[in-house]
């Protein structure tokens, strides 16, 4: 069936859509759309027995051949979206495209409100905004709409863009640029491209755009066809704040009150009288819409109880949000307490936000604070722990050489770890062993936090080190240059450095342990030329080793006294044990150093994952490399330092094969989860 005679079939269902069976409009159209854990089509004929008078499916596993009233699409999706498009074209409403990060619903609110004082007018229903809400919002318009505010949402690249292509809007407004939905976004700047799609799209269409002039990153999409306002006097229409704890505006002299609350609601109701300005609305009307205006729906509701108002602003938070309301209720006076709880879709910022929250929210001076975080909840059920993220700051060194040499020249670089404490009720101020971990070249996995745990239960700190997603990296398997072991152990001590001042850390009793690339972390932290560099104080009171490469052959031999000891597997490809066990030998004689090979086991033994190969893991068992005093790793046969990446690449082809196997061995991994604890135990407490 076409578009066109789909659309006369839509017609004859009292132009309503349908896609829950459950609640069915008498006479409507049911689409069966597919999720990834439903399948529309299955209640297709339910659909139609609750009273649906079509039903449009697209499964070639169900019989529908004796229904007259069923009809059999390629997609229903696209079906829908391309019957949305079509009737979006038969209208004569003006659509107004609303996005942003933070404020969407409420401005698209506010907008329809205004312009419901003097035009027929429909929008997007609650937050109807992506590929399956824009569309039926659109079918909702009817033939004598005269204007539609339709919200649109995203949360990654393209899709704004797919929206208004479908939307056609004539006009479009961006509520602001923030951080939300960061794990497909990435950042604030892959954020502002991807709203801006909507932007893009007025301009190569010739439609009108509504500019915030407050804000820097809208003036770069000045064009002929814009209307705009803000506080700046260039603005087409000027507004200024009114101090009060509601958010009051004034414009042309005149006054608009709202029963809204908190300053990031200022842009919202400005937009929303700019536009009832623009289309030339009386500001009486404006006015009387605005006054009697309560938000709903979690977002800046206020709910009042007796002498008490609470602030109900808890509406898929982001960074960006949760810091304007913080800093609007500060501003508030009176006795204040502030409850905070989890920002979801932040990706591989979501610590690093959390925290700067937390932080933010300490700042201020509010009477109570409360942090319903999921991490937090946990550990408060379990009543062992505590946790909390550490920031310093560390830098970027390729080589051990980069730190002996040029350590002061070295550019700053931001780290950060989750550090976790015991609680003692009876003595908050206790202090703790501390055991600092550092990952191996695929990050955190599984097997390094059964170690982590493990020693939390005897009752030591933990550290765990995030060198890599403190720089944005994941992995660094077949590359290992985006974050060397030096760098990693700059961060080490620079951790080290900065635990050490903690109330709850015995600064004197701090172990270093790490798994491959993390193993050489924390073996060669303790070689004294690099170690009395960094820091002359500070030293790690044992050092524990699990599959480190050792095909290094240092020309100073000058280790730490404090316990050291590898753990390794005798069938390991990766990281060979024949080198570290040439080391061991080198320096067991004035060294308190030990190894343990574990037979028929490879690299990553105390994992639980089967034996398997990786293919783009480097293949060490040919390498020996010297290292000087300097800190210079010299290339096998040519004796050339490796001080960046290309030498390093070409130093590689004298030893280095792609291919390695990697798996636990069940007998190895009980063995060295024993070894560790006991290990621990012995070097930070003397039992």
């Amino acid at each position: 069936m076409n578009i066109n005679n789909l659309y006369q079939r839509f017609r004859e269902c009292n132009s309503t859509i349908d896609i829950d069976s459950r609640s069915i409009s008498q006479g409507s159209m049911f689409f069966a759309i597919n999720g990834k854990k439903f399948d529309g089509n299955k209640f297709a004929i339910e659909a139609i027995n609750n009273g649906a008078k079509i039903a449009v499916v697209d499964s070639n596993d169900i019989n529908f051949d004796n229904y007259d009233n069923i009809i059999k699409v390629n997609d229903s999706l696209k079906t829908l979206q391309d019957l949305a498009l079509f009737h979006r074209k038969n209208i004569k409403a003006k659509i107004i495209a609303i996005t942003g990060s933070n404020g969407k619903t409420t401005t698209k609110e506010l907008i329809n409100l205004v312009l419901s004082s003097a035009f027929n007018t429909t929008s997007t229903v609650g937050n109807f905004n992506n590929h399956i809400g824009v569309p039926l919002s659109l079918l909702r318009i009817k033939h004598n709409t005269e204007f539609s505010v339709i919200e649109l949402g995203a949360n990654n690249f393209g899709e704004i863009d797919f929206l208004s292509r479908i939307a056609e809007p004539d006009y479009g407004y961006i509520t602001n640029f923030g951080k939300a939905h960061l794990e497909g976004f990435k950042n604030i700047k892959g954020v502002i491209k991807g709203k801006t799609e909507l932007y893009k799209w007025l301009v190569e269409n010739n439609k009108t755009i509504l500019l915030n002039y407050d804000d820097p990153e809208q003036l770069k999409f000045k064009s002929s066809n814009h209307f705009s306002f803000g506080s700046k006097s260039n603005s087409k229409y000027v507004f200024e704040s009114i101090d009060s704890e509601n958010v009051i505006v004034k414009c042309n002299g005149i006054v608009y009150e709202s029963n809204l609350y908190g300053e990031y609601n200022f842009s919202n109701i400005c937009s929303a009288i700019a536009v009832g300005l623009e289309f030339g609305i009386d500001s009486e009307n404006i006015q009387e819409k605005l006054k009697n205006y309560s938000s709903k729906n979690n977002r800046s509701e206020i709910i009042k109880i007796e002498n008490k108002n609470i602030i109900l602003d808890a509406y898929n938070a982001n960074p960006s949000s949760v810091e304007s309301a913080i800093k609007s209720l500060a501003k508030n006076k009176g006795s204040k307490a502030l409850v905070l709880g989890d920002m979801f879709e932040l990706g591989e910022s979501s610590d690093i936000e959390h925290k700067r929250m937390i932080d933010l929210a300490v700042k201020f001076n509010f009477d109570r604070l409360f942090f319903i975080l999921s991490f937090l909840v946990i550990n408060h059920a379990c009543g062992q722990i505590n946790q909390e993220l550490v920031h310093f700051q560390s830098a970027n060194p390729f080589s051990l050489s980069d730190i002996i040499n040029d350590l002061d020249k070295l550019e700053k670089q931001n780290v950060f770890g989750k550090l976790t404490i015991p609680l003692d009720s009876l003595n908050p101020n206790k202090k703790y062993p501390l055991i600092i971990g550092v990952a191996g070249s695929m990050g955190w996995r599984k097997h390094h936090l059964d170690y982590m745990k493990i020693y939390q239960e005897e009752g030591f700190a933990t550290f765990e080190l995030n060198s890599f997603k403190s720089r944005g990296i994941t992995s660094t398997v077949g590359s290992q240059n985006q974050v060397t072991a030096a760098a990693m152990i700059l961060d080490s001590y620079r951790a080290l450095d900065k635990l050490a001042k903690h109330s709850n850390i015995d600064k004197n009793k701090v172990a270093i342990t790490g798994w491959s690339l993390g193993g050489a972390v924390a073996l060669f932290s303790g070689w004294m030329p690099l170690k009395n560099i960094i820091s002359e104080e500070l030293s790690f009171a044992a050092h524990l080793a699990f599959y480190p490469p050792c095909f290094f052959n240092p020309q100073n031999i000058l280790f730490t006294k404090a316990p050291m000891h590898i753990l390794i597997g005798e069938d390991d490809n990766w990281t060979p044990s024949n080198p570290c066990e040439n080391l061991v030998d080198i320096l067991s004689e004035n060294n308190n150093i030990g190894i343990t090979v574990y037979p028929n086991s490879h690299h990553g033994f105390d994992s639980e994952e089967p034996v398997h190969r990786n293919e783009n893991g480097y293949s060490f068992k040919n390498c020996l490399f010297d290292l000087t005093e300097k800190g210079d790793v010299l290339m096998n046969y040519l004796g050339l330092p490796m001080s960046n990446p290309i030498l390093q690449k070409i130093g590689f082809l004298f030893c280095v094969d792609r291919g390695v196997s990697i798996g636990g061995n069940s007998e190895a991994r009980k063995k060295s989860l024993s070894f560790a604890k006991s290990f621990m135990k012995r070097s930070l407490t003397n039992n």
